[in-house]
């Protein structure tokens, strides 16, 4: 009996052994479940966490960036604002005078160079210059696309998006920045020029005008003289037929050889003496 006892205790605890050994592997396949979970859900946590720092970082750089912008953005407008305020003086350098105003500046068209050929002369080359209301009208249209980018510059960053429209913000900010910069340079060049066009302009009419008085005074001295010169001559013509006509030759005193002068006594009824001479000291004459 204790045999049999023995054989049916094996028998129960046989099956007993492979069913614990099944429960461990099971448990152990769970554990390495959960391991893999939990490892998975702090490696994403990682993850995530270095990703929100990365765009923490992006937006810190983005929004660096766009304040640089409105400052770069801020200088272009004060220079556009200066070369703008330039052009209204029409005082000219150097007391040169008073130019006209440069908006009313005239364009120039292009002239091609040509050599001379026969009766035709040499033409020298003029390059297109617009007019000075264009170049004004460049710095404001300028200046006005400028100031609606800045405004489009966004204060603010959380997202990578974010991140992504400030960048191209900011490009739109610094295209618009140079081209006002290029804009209000032309302009200042172009004033400079105008203000030596029309310094010249003014030097060669004060030029022509002190020539052309000149020219008026020796023309009025001229008449002058040439009057003076006929009423000169008709006093002459005048005595020249007193003497024909009222003088007597004996008043004519040789002197006798030996000195003495001309003596002309006026014709009858008075008057002066003829050119050239002047009244005798005893009042009888002219001498």
């Amino acid at each position: 009996m204790a045999a049999i006892a023995d054989k049916s205790i094996n028998a129960v605890d046989a099956p007993k052994g492979a069913g614990a050994k099944k429960s461990k592997k099971k448990i152990f396949a769970i554990a390495a479940a959960v391991a893999l979970v939990l490892g998975g859900g702090i490696a994403s946590a990682v993850a995530v966490s270095n990703s929100n720092a990365e765009t923490e970082r992006l937006c810190v750089v983005a929004t660096e960036s766009a304040t640089q912008a409105r400052t770069t953005a801020k200088t272009a407008q004060q220079g556009a604002d200066a070369a703008l305020a330039a052009v209204e003086d029409t005082t000219l350098p150097e007391s040169a005078g008073t130019s006209t105003k440069y908006a009313d500046r005239k364009a120039v068209e292009e002239v091609k160079a040509q050599k001379a050929e026969g009766d035709k002369p040499e033409v020298k080359a003029v390059p297109a210059r617009q007019s000075g209301a264009d170049f004004v009208g460049d710095v404001t249209d300028a200046k006005a696309e400028l100031t609606k980018a800045e405004k489009a510059l966004a204060d603010t960053c959380e997202t990578r998006e974010d991140v992504t429209a400030i960048d191209a913000q900011v490009t739109a900010v610094t295209d618009a920045a140079k081209k006002l910069d290029s804009a209000s340079t032309a302009l200042t060049e172009d004033f400079a020029l105008f203000q030596a066009d029309e310094a010249a302009r003014l030097a060669a009419e004060k030029k022509a005008a002190e020539e052309a008085a000149a020219a008026e005074a020796a023309r009025i001295a001229a008449e002058q003289a040439a009057t003076e010169e006929a009423a000169r001559q008709a006093e002459q013509e005048s005595w020249d037929n007193s003497y024909d006509d009222g003088y007597d030759d004996g008043y004519y005193n040789p002197g006798n050889g030996g000195g003495g002068g001309t003596m002309i006594v006026p014709p009858n009824g008075g008057g002066g003496c003829p050119p050239g001479m002047s009244q005798s000291p005893n009042g009888e004459g002219c001498s």
